[in-house]
This record gives structure tokens, C-alpha cells and sequence, in this order.
């Protein structure tokens, strides 16, 4: 915004087509505040190409239902009306994006914003009825919504449509499957179901990106028996009716993303494709011994670059039998891990370590663990043993590691012992980076934690590059 304001009185000689472009890059808040700028930019954000319409811009948190309906009406819904009467571009609207809960009540409003979208040849539409409370309950399994609203039958006969996103608003099919452009497609909050799912796939030749959220009564993920084009799929904490089963084919599968319960998962991707994946398995209610599923799940995804894992997954890990088959076997260049470096984690981390034989950069992100307390760990020592008698040096640590970095760090033991290690150990070690973790209104903690971090200016280095950061 501050570059915009420098420049107003040169950009304001630019002719009005660029000065679109400009706002149209901008996020929609932004490009209302250009409106100050000057006389010249004070109505160019009614053409932006780029909408978004989210009451949580508007609403102070209300002391009732009563204030937040008033204020919905006269701010967010005249906001709304103010925009779409005086909206100077008659058919560009690139994205179009709606947040607002409780639809029932302004369904007419709703209806006019979608109308206005498809009627300017939106290619990006975004409808968001979900209630933001939601998300304060996302692990309950019984946490179920209907749809609060049902997409408009004419979006149907909008045959361009890219991208559609899908929150707490229902669908219907195969009225769906005539948006025969579309590459992108998300669902959160309502029920799906696994043909549904299917059919999808199979009719919508050109859908590269699949996202569900919350989604439930789906069956399972099956798709076994067809290939499918897909190159981004995300299965975020849905529920699964029969058994939480992933089978997936997907030659083309550049990025994965699942977070809920581990049951049956395979992934055929080719590695030479697949770029990244994100594993959280801390939707499971208990530990069970899930460590062959585990390594058989790694091995399909083997090519990935970029990889990020949970506490459940480096606990369960070493309870399978078939560890020996993943050792050198992964390309993971960047390894995120959500983690309370318990000791409980410890032969799970060893194991990925020992895989990621060219593992370029480490990132642990403390205080994301879950430790399961009937787990038992397969082997006796723990992270002081393993760091302070240097119980491996791993090939990537000794090679290839380049970058470490701690976010959330409390400084406590095992972190210290860890970058202890790494510090004597890593060769080509270049950063380490220790974001620590902030806490409101207990300075002297920070304090505390930060003489502790500051420990690890003392150890003596493998590499002469190496550069500590504590933040």
C-alpha cells in the first residue's frame, strides 16, 4: 500500500486499463484502500477483476445475535449493494469469492452476488456458508453440517467455470459434471459421497486439483479401477463411513495432502512426478501398531521432494516389520516435522533420517506433537543417549544437510541435545535457525529460553559456514 501512496501522482498518468490491472493484482482489501490514494484512483477498485466479499471484514466480535445481524445489514450487506450497483467492468470478473454464515437469512443478496459473478463470466467462484466456530470442534467425528445452501441452478449453464470452491453449500448431480472446464475443484462441510467422488473424476476430463474438507458420509477413497488426471488432491479430516481407505491412481500427482485416521493407503504415484506431501495422521483416538502401513505409504511416495510428517506417524513407524526396506530409498529434500521431540518420537526420527540419505534442509515445528501414552518404545535409549554418545551420523546430516530450523521452540532438552549433535555432526551444515516460541505476558520465560538457546553459540562446529539464528 505505502508504494502505491509514493508513486499516486506518476501512476496517476497511466492509462485507466493499467491502473485495473494494478488493483486487480491487489487483495481485494488493499484495493479498496487505494480509493485514498487520490481523486484519479478513487473509483478505479470498482473494476477490479478480483472479489471478495467476506463478513468477518466487517464484524466486530458481537455481544449477540441481534448485533451481528445489524451489522451484517449495515455494514456487509450495503457494503455488498454499494459495490455491484457502481461496478464499472461489464465482463471480467476473474474470481469472485463469498464468506458469510447464517445464509438462510439473506439468501436474496446471496442469489444476486452469484448471479452477478456468472453474468461477467467469473473463472474462479468461491462460496463460503461455513460458520467460523466450526473449526473449534474439526476432530469431533459426529461434528456434521448440512449444506445451508444449494448452488444456483444457473452456475450450471456457466460451461467456462475453472475453479469452483464449495463450503457448507450443496451440489447437484450430474448437473455438476456439465462444468466441463473445470480445474479445480474444493468441497468442505457438507456430505460427499464416494460415487459421487468417482464420478467426478471420471467426467470432469480436465479437474487437476481435488480438495475435501470435513467432508462426510463418504465411504472410502477407492479409485482403483481408473486413472485419473488429478496433480493436487487434499483429503482434510473427512469422515469415512466403512473404513478409512485410500487407494489412489494418479500418474500425474504432483501434491498430496492428508490429515485424519490411518487405515489402508496407497498412493501409485511416479516419483519422477510427485513433488511434495503432508502427512497427519493425529486424528487417531489411540496408538495401534500401524508401522508396515507407515513404510509401505513412504515407499509409494519415495520420489517426493518435500515432505512433512506428524508425532503419530514417527511413534508408529518402527512398529512394522518392512523398516529395512525404506533405508536410502527416499528423495526428500526438505523434511518438516510436527513434533514435541519426545522421546517416545525418537526412533521414528532415526528412521526417517536414515531414509533421506540426500535431505538438504530440516524443519521442526515444536509443540505440534501427540504423544500416545500406551505406546512403548521399541528400543532403549533416548534422545541424551542417541546426541551425546553420537549414536549415528546419518549420510544426509554428514553430506548434505544444509539448513535447520526450530519454530515454537522452548529451548528445552532435547531440542538443545539435538542441535547440539547436529552442530558437531553436520559437515555442511550452513543455518540453524531457532524461532522461539512467544508467550504473552511472560517475558522473563522468553528471556530464560533464549540464555538457554544461547548455548549453542559455544559448541564447537563441523562446519566452518555454519550461522546460528535466534529469534
Amino acid at each position: 500500500m505505502a508504494w502505491i501512496r509514493r508513486k499516486a501522482d506518476k501512476t496517476s498518468l497511466l492509462p485507466e486499463i493499467v491502473l485495473i490491472t494494478i488493483v486487480s493484482f491487489l487483495p481485494f482489501k488493499e484495493a479498496v484502500r487505494t480509493s485514498i490514494l487520490s481523486k484519479r484512483w478513487s473509483k478505479i477498485w470498482l473494476s477490479t477483476k478480483n472479489i471478495e466479499f467476506n463478513e468477518l471484514f466487517f464484524l466486530n466480535p458481537p455481544e449477540t445475535d441481534a448485533t451481528k445481524q445489524l451489522q451484517r445489514r449495515t455494514l456487509f450487506f450495503d457494503f455488498i449493494t454499494h459495490f455491484m450497483d457502481n461496478y464499472r467492468v461489464i465482463n471480467t470478473v476473474d474470481k469472485f469469492s463469498l464468506k458469510v454464515s447464517n445464509p438462510e437469512s439473506c439468501a436474496d443478496i446471496i442469489e444476486r452476488c452469484v448471479a452477478f459473478a456468472t453474468e461477467r463470466g467469473v473463472k474462479e467462484l468461491r462460496l463460503d456458508f461455513s460458520d467460523p466456530t466450526w473449526e473449534e470442534n474439526e476432530d469431533d467425528d459426529n461434528d456434521h453440517h448440512d449444506a445451508l445452501f444449494q448452488l444456483p441452478n444457473h452456475v450450471y449453464r456457466h460451461a467456462s467455470l475453472e475453479a469452483l470452491e464449495l463450503y457448507a453449500c450443496g451440489f447437484a448431480m450430474p448437473d455438476m459434471c456439465n462444468l466441463v472446464e473445470l480445474k479445480d475443484v474444493s468441497f468442505g462441510w457438507i456430505e460427499m459421497s464416494t460415487n459421487t467422488v468417482k464420478t467426478l473424476l471420471s467426467t470432469l476430463g480436465k479437474l487437476e486439483n481435488l480438495s475435501m474438507k470435513k467432508c462426510w458420509n463418504l465411504e472410502h477413497f477407492d479409485m482403483r479401477t481408473q486413472e485419473v488426471g488429478l496433480r493436487r488432491l487434499v483429503i482434510d479430516k473427512c469422515h469415512f463411513v466403512i473404513s478409512d481407505y485410500v487407494d489412489l491412481r494418479a500418474p500425474n500427482l504432483k501434491f498430496l495432502k492428508y490429515s485424519g485416521k490411518l487405515g489402508i493407503f496407497e498412493v501409485k504415484a511416479l516419483p519422477e512426478v510427485v513433488q511434495e506431501a503432508q502427512l497427519d495422521f493425529t486424528p487417531m483416538p489411540k496408538f495401534e501398531e500401524y508401522g508396515d502401513e507407515l513404510c509401505q505409504l513412504l515407499l509409494d511416495l519415495s520420489g517426493v521432494r518435500v515432505l512433512t510428517v506428524c508425532s503419530f506417524l514417527l511413534q508408529a513407524l518402527p512398529t512394522g516389520e518392512e523398516q529395512m526396506r525404506m533405508q536410502h530409498d527416499m528423495e526428500v529434500r526438505h523434511l518438516l516435522v510436527n513434533t514435541d521431540l519426545d522421546n517416545q518420537e525418537l526412533f521414528g526420527f532415526v528412521l526417517l533420517l536414515s531414509s533421506c540419505v540426500y535431505l538438504e534442509k530440516l524443519t521442526l515445528d515444536i509443540g505440534q506433537g501427540k504423544i500416545y501414552d500406551e505406546h512403548v518404545k521399541p528400543y532403549p535409549f533416548d534422545f541424551a543417549k542417541f546426541c551425546c554418545d553420537q549414536y549415528a551420523i546419518f549420510e544426509c546430516v554428514k553430506d548434505n544437510l544444509k539448513v535447520v530450523e526450530i519454530n515454537g521452540s522452548r529451548a528445552s532438552k532435547n531440542e538443545l541435545r539435538l542441535c547440539f549433535y547436529l552442530i558437531q555432526v553436520g559437515c555442511v551444515l550452513e543455518k540453524l535457525i531457532i524461532n522461539l516460541a512467544k508467550e504473552e505476558g511472560n517475558e522473563m520465560l522468553e528471556i530464560e529460553r533464549h540464555e538457554r538457546a544461547s548455548l549453542l553459540f559455544d559448541v564447537p562446529k563441523a562446519s566452518k559456514n555454519l550461522q546460528i539464528w535466534i529469534v
